[in-house]
């Protein structure tokens, strides 16, 4: 592993709170990192996110008043019938059910 991504490593170890040693001599460099519970962590922000926050690039989100139009243009109708619901006996109207005792 060359110098450079040794360092990298290293960077990245420190960034997560990961502890890392280099090993061997110079051809035959590497990394061992260890991660402990009480020592490691994630940080709020991916690297992906920095980066992108660095470079200028935001997330805006879209105008409401397009978003509201859409909306308001397509009403869809919610059923919110279970697929597997059991059939019920039905009952006739002046038949009275008592649901606290159970049939004899």
């Amino acid at each position: 592993m060359n110098r450079d991504k040794r360092h990298f490593i290293h960077e990245y170890c420190e960034h997560f709170g990961v502890e890392s040693a280099a090993y061997d001599m110079e051809p035959n460099r590497n990394i061992v990192a260890t991660a402990n519970k009480d020592k490691s962590w994630l940080p709020s922000m991916s690297l992906l996110e920095v980066i992108q926050r660095e470079n200028g690039q935001r997330k805006v989100p879209g105008p409401i008043s397009v978003l509201s139009k859409t909306i308001a243009s397509k009403p869809e109708t919610v059923s919110l019938r279970l697929p597997c619901q059991m059939q019920r006996s039905s009952t006739h109207p002046g038949e009275f059910v008592d649901y606290f005792d159970p049939p004899v």
